[in-house]
């Protein structure tokens, strides 16, 4: 074969190696980029998560407040009349329902179970208020409200401490 041909061959050679040499470098360094972009993504997914997660538990208590302030003037020792405190107590247990609706969404499954007994427990309270029920069933279901209170506390705990 004479030098010419070989040369030529030999640079044919060379230029297709290299060419795949760089197709290959580029798709490799395109799919390690993707893997990246996938892992951030992720990352912040689960960082919005645990502070709309956050945001939610805080207005959960936040509800829960303005709920026990409602209702303690009818449930303390005084029993104060309940028509007067009745459209207070509808709203604030209809916006701890909102709230509690919120963490289904972005709570662990831990914090929406502790939040769907508390407001259950809280439904429980208004609706015996509401039929007008004797002190003895009043007083059982706000016990049962400071129990799903405590369970929910132990749950938002749990799901925000460091892993």
């Amino acid at each position: 074969m004479d030098p010419g041909t070989v040369s030529l061959l030999a640079a044919g050679i060379g230029g297709t190696a290299g060419v795949l040499g760089g197709a290959v470098g580029a798709f490799l360094s395109s799919r390690f980029q993707l893997k990246i972009v996938r892992e951030q993504l992720s990352h912040d997914h689960h960082r919005w998560l645990r502070q709309e997660g956050l945001a939610s538990y805080a207005s959960l208590l936040a509800a829960y407040h303005s709920f026990t302030t409602a209702v303690s003037p009818v449930t303390g020792p005084s029993r104060k009349k309940l028509k007067d405190h009745l459209p207070e107590i509808n709203k604030t247990e209809y916006v701890l329902v909102q709230a509690q609706a919120q963490i289904r969404f972005v709570g662990t499954v831990e914090t929406e179970k502790a939040s769907r007994k508390l407001c259950d427990a809280v439904v429980h309270v208004a609706d015996t208020l509401r039929r007008k029920g004797t002190s003895v069933e009043v007083d059982e279901s706000v016990t049962a409200v400071c129990d799903a209170y405590d369970a929910f506390v132990t749950a938002v705990k749990s799901a925000i401490a460091p892993a």
